[in-house]
């Protein structure tokens, strides 16, 4: 609806890992070539951790995409999942036969499918995902996969990916277990700075070639949003269907306080943001002429409006419940 009126090809702030708007700056940056770097030369146990929305899904979704590397994906779904239920799990999204009757079994011909199966690439990526609802000794034995190697097989990495609940899980191991030899990540949200090339970024992907928010609205975006990626995306997208609907040529502080009161769940705000509000996007300064086309474009206004907080009250949801 607004791409056109803001000088964009594609809607810059979804809230779906998409490769073409993959930002790796910041603390993202130094994470994501450490661990490409681990791919590469060996393979072993990793653990990124971080709250709902800091990013966790794209960055693992980019190492994955890496040429070479042949990612394998579980999602954890059952939080009383067994660690020989785990291996037979891992074991159909391998192809292998079923059922196998222990962790052993499942390593051994774990060595045999590597070497036969992914020949042709340059290392493994076993990804765990939401691994903070497995219990201890399942995520050791989970990490206790990538070791030994399988000879002549490319190297394997397990990277168990979750909410910071798996933090307190990998504390509880013992000293000198899986969990505790693991290297370790945290995705914290984004430092101010980070937010506005994060969101200059988005925008520059999606074809705009000026500044489009004000430096006060990204302070607003920062301040509402504190930091977490996939809660700027919900903002800065609402924030563009309000200025669309208010005729804006950029985005200010007082258009993302006034999308903002429609994102009271998804932004987990108690009271009604501070500040002024922007001015009513269906009136028309004085003195100007009311074209066909104007009142044709005032007329998309309030769906545009009504379209936004519609969208709002769904993103809240699925926010709230995912």
């Amino acid at each position: 609806m607004y791409l056109t009126h803001f000088g964009l090809s594609r809607a810059p702030f979804g809230t779906r890992p998409d490769p073409d708007f993959l930002w790796l700056g910041g603390r993202c940056a130094s994470v994501f070539e450490t661990l490409r770097e681990k791919l590469c030369a060996g393979g072993g146990s990793v653990i990124v951790t971080g709250d709902v929305g800091t990013g966790k899904s794209s960055l693992i979704q980019a190492l994955a995409r890496l040429e070479g590397v042949a990612a394998v994906f579980v999602t954890i779904d059952d939080s009383d999942l067994s660690p020989i239920q785990f291996c037979n799990r891992l074991a159909a999204e391998l192809g292998m036969e079923l059922p196998l009757g222990s962790c052993a079994d499942f390593s051994e011909a774990l060595n045999r499918v590597l070497p036969q199966t992914f020949a042709a690439f340059n290392s493994v990526l076993i990804v765990v995902d939401e691994a903070q609802r497995l219990g201890l000794p399942t995520l050791e034995a989970a990490a206790a996969l990538s070791r030994p190697q399988a000879p002549g097989g490319p190297p394997l990495t397990v990277a168990l990916a979750g909410q910071l609940a798996l933090d307190r899980l990998a504390d509880g191991g013992e000293p000198a277990g899986p969990l505790q030899a693991a290297v370790r990540f945290r995705l914290d949200p984004f430092s101010p700075d980070d937010t506005r090339a994060y969101v200059e970024h988005r925008l520059e992907a999606a074809g705009r070639d000026a500044p489009l928010f004000t430096p006060e609205a990204l302070s607003e975006v920062q301040r509402l949003s504190r930091g977490y990626p996939r809660l700027i995306n919900v903002l800065c997208d609402h924030a563009l269907l309000y200025g669309y609907g208010a005729d804006s040529g950029q985005i200010d502080a007082a258009t993302v306080r006034d999308c903002s009161r429609d994102l009271t769940v998804a932004l987990d705000i108690e009271d009604t943001p501070a500040g002024p509000a922007a001015a009513p996007a269906a009136e028309l300064p004085t003195g100007i002429p009311q074209t066909s086309e104007t009142a044709a474009k005032m007329n998309w206004r309030p769906v545009a409006l009504f379209g936004a907080a519609l969208m709002a009250a769904v993103v809240g949801f699925l926010l709230l419940y995912h």
